[in-house]
């Protein structure tokens, strides 16, 4: 999604403290082992099980944000203020395995996790296409347009 579509993903990446949004900046799979159903799952129309590792790396905000806090070496200072951009920005890791249940069809249909360490959850944004033209071959592409702009603005005259 974040390469082939240019399309961000945000994640709260502990599933026990209280929720923080972080930016997904990239990510690695690898497959690590391929399985067949048992007799139960076959049934259920899963044809192939797979087991991933992903290691992904976001963006976190979590980090001293400010030279005096810098200068007082204070450490787990929560920033009240974005560090998205400052020097004070870092990027985090995880990684996570689980198994996708595939169907013949090719489409993921089910699966879980394996390792304890997995996010709160993962989301997306839907565009605004007020302001856009969508690419006929690509929906998640989009060419920013101000057409749609011009409608709801008025310029103020100088």
């Amino acid at each position: 999604m974040i390469g082939i579509y240019s399309f961000g993903l945000v994640v709260d990446v502990d599933r026990f403290n209280d929720i923080w949004n972080h930016p997904i900046t990239a990510y690695e799979s690898e497959i690590i082992n391929r399985m067949r159903p048992n007799f139960f799952e076959a049934l259920k129309g899963i044809e192939e099980k797979v087991q991933v590792r992903t290691k992904m790396t976001y963006a976190d905000e979590l980090e001293i944000f400010s030279d005096e806090e810098v200068a007082k070496k204070t450490l787990g200072f929560i920033s009240k203020s974005p560090v998205i951009g400052t020097k004070a920005q870092t990027y985090a890791h995880k990684l996570y395995e689980y198994i996708l249940e595939i169907n013949r069809k090719g489409e993921i249909v089910g699966g879980e996790w394996i390792s304890e360490t997995r996010p709160d959850f993962v989301w997306m944004r839907k565009r605004d296409l007020t302001f856009s033209n969508k690419n006929k071959t690509n929906p998640f592409r989009t060419r920013f347009d101000f057409e749609g702009l011009s409608k709801i603005y008025v310029p103020i005259e100088q």
